[in-house]
């Protein structure tokens, strides 16, 4: 079983926050997602579950993105625009052309991260703060006995540290809305 959260820390202790959900949750994964990223494949469950149950060793599984610091996640062939439909076209064409196939990666930003509970517990708790606290996690786990892949067939449109006025009133208002 999968539990999905998206983290809110009111105190900017990201850390904190990963590992209380983690300690909470009876699952085996918990997938975090970040508050500005979209789905753009409605299998991505499907997608996640098989790249887990054919690496047993996995231990942070991870996808490709749009826009992102980190290169390991940032498809050099994802559209450039904010057309959804076009990120919906390319994350199905990733799907055919990969499946569930998996590459092993050193660390990863934590846009979406599926954290399997005992690679955390292996790794140690999560450092507290905002900053790095993702990929801290992702080089542990890495350097733990399990594996941190990329999942080649999953792709998420991510908004990413967008500097528009429109995109900064619509922080601005979710923001107070929560």
């Amino acid at each position: 079983m999968i539990d999905v959260r998206i983290p809110y820390a009111t105190d900017a202790n990201l850390g904190a926050w990963y590992n209380s959900a983690l300690a909470a949750s009876t699952a085996d994964w918990m997938l975090f997602l970040d508050h500005d990223v979209f789905l753009a494949n409605p299998h991505w469950h499907h997608i996640l579950t098989g790249v887990i149950e054919r690496h047993p060793k996995a231990g942070l599984v991870t996808c490709w993105t749009n826009r992102i610091g980190r290169k390991v996640q940032k498809h050099r062939d994802a559209p450039s625009g904010d057309d959804i439909r076009e990120h919906r076209a390319f994350a199905r064409r990733l799907w055919e052309r990969h499946g569930h196939g998996a590459t092993k990666i050193p660390s990863c930003s934590g846009m979406l991260m599926c954290v399997r509970r005992a690679a955390w517990e292996s790794a140690g708790p999560c450092k507290d703060g905002f900053f790095d606290v993702d990929s801290d996690l992702s080089r542990k786990i890495a350097a733990s006995r399990y594996q941190l892949l990329r999942a080649d067939g999953l792709y998420v449109y991510h908004l990413y540290n967008r500097s528009e006025p429109s995109w900064i009133e619509g922080e601005r208002i979710s923001r107070d809305f929560i």
